[in-house]
């Protein structure tokens, strides 16, 4: 996954945002594309991450208070659904469905669900001159 800025908001693949009408910790909406890729699934065209303005959230450490969100985790889960993934129930996910911050990175239960969809990652491995 790589950030470049959007020229123009309307070609964005991704915008991140405020929501309009505050609810919960944050949201994120997708496009699907409007063609299947293998007869089953959609790709995903667009998406939009939409965090609740009114809620005291906090930057850097994490404190574990479910009441002062962390952007950092929050992002990270929010990047979990762009790419696709649901809200799992196990609680040592990145993707539960609770905000739970101790969790900090992608656990393996995350990674099963990415390459579920994705297949397992390609390392290219280039020889040395």
């Amino acid at each position: 996954m790589r950030f470049v800025p959007a020229a123009d908001p309307a070609e964005a693949q991704l915008l991140i945002g405020l929501q309009a009408e505050p609810r919960g910790i944050a949201f994120t909406d997708l496009i699907l594309a409007p063609e299947q890729v293998d007869g089953t699934r959609r790709a995903i065209a667009g998406s939009a991450i939409c965090f609740n303005p009114d809620l005291p959230w906090e930057i850097g450490s994490f404190d574990g208070d479910p009441a002062t969100p962390n952007v950092f985790y929050v992002s990270l889960h929010e990047l979990g659904h762009v790419l696709g993934l649901d809200h799992m129930a196990d609680d040592a996910a990145l993707m539960t469905f609770r905000n739970l911050e101790h969790v900090t990175a992608p656990q393996a239960i995350d990674l099963v669900g990415g390459r579920a969809l994705y297949g397992a990652p390609v390392v290219e491995v280039v020889a040395a001159d």
